[in-house]
């Protein structure tokens, strides 16, 4: 758990994990943990048990959501880094990264 907090964590094939869970009509990525890239979105099924009508990330998707496009900025992460240099790319910290 990251501060208190996760959801559940469930496997996807032999070599991936993710932290996910449907809220109310949305599916909330927090992390995925996999030693290769790979297209999440063949796995959704797996991952909702009721129609959904939106996805929210807890990291950058581009590495599993091939084509995801930036929907809006979180004003409610508050992360405080020392130092880094951001690209000039869409980017987030992983939720589990918050403390």
């Amino acid at each position: 758990m990251a501060n208190g907090f996760a959801r559940p964590l469930r496997q996807l094939g032999s070599e991936a994990w993710v932290f996910a869970g449907v809220e109310g009509d949305t599916l909330y990525l927090d992390d995925v943990f996999a030693r290769e890239a790979f297209d999440l979105r063949a796995w959704i099924p797996r991952l909702i048990d009721r129609p959904i009508r939106a996805i929210r990330f807890g990291f950058t998707p581009e590495r599993y959501w091939p084509g995801a496009v930036d929907a809006g900025e979180d004003t409610e992460a508050d992360l405080f880094v020392r130092n880094l240099r951001l690209s000039p790319e869409a980017h987030r910290f992983p939720i589990m990264a918050h403390t």
